[in-house]
């Protein structure tokens, strides 16, 4: 089971999914404390689900964290020699 709140956003079971708040991608960029250019790369690179109306992208917090709890953890090697 997800997270019951993220940043100052709160999940409760009670929250009715009929008033899911969605966040542009700054707004989304300040609750998950990374930067906007994180965010764009993300959307294009389809690591995290966007809401899309007409030339609006929007976020459901909720289920970005889900998609990035289902991902799991990328972690980039590095290595001393060039490949």
């Amino acid at each position: 089971m997800g997270p019951r709140s993220v940043r100052g956003f709160d999940f409760s079971e009670g929250d009715n999914d009929m008033e899911t708040k969605l966040l542009t991608a700054t707004e989304l960029a300040d609750a998950m404390a990374v930067s906007l250019v994180t965010i764009r790369r993300m959307t294009r690179d389809g690591q995290i689900p966007v809401v899309r109306v007409r030339c609006l992208v929007r976020y459901d917090l909720l289920q970005v964290v889900e998609a990035l709890q289902q991902d799991g953890p990328r972690r980039r090697e590095v290595t001393d020699s060039p490949p």
